[in-house]
């Protein structure tokens, strides 16, 4: 398994790169059959931790951009005078 995650790399462009590199692998014939398995198969894990990250950055995207959202609602009520009991 990788152990190493490129910093700064969009995770679409590396799975994108990798799967392309394995598709490439598959082809070579002069590569012993375990060698090459174990190749495409790091490449393969490569790419599933690159899908892994791009989604959980997305999640994190709409978070953040509703947690946004509530603070401007609460600043909005807050300059408004018109506080729930809630926040009081």
């Amino acid at each position: 398994m990788p152990t190493k995650i490129l910093k700064g790399v969009d995770p679409a462009v590396l799975a994108r790169d990798l799967k392309g590199h394995a598709k490439a692998l598959e082809g070579m014939h002069n590569w012993h059959g375990p060698q090459k398995a174990h190749i495409i198969e790091d490449f393969k894990i490569t790419a599933e931790l690159a899908r892994h990250i791009k989604q959980q950055r997305q999640r994190l995207d709409e978070e953040i951009a509703e947690l946004k959202r509530r603070i401007q609602d609460l600043q909005d009520l807050q300059k408004s005078d018109v506080m729930p009991p809630l926040y009081k």
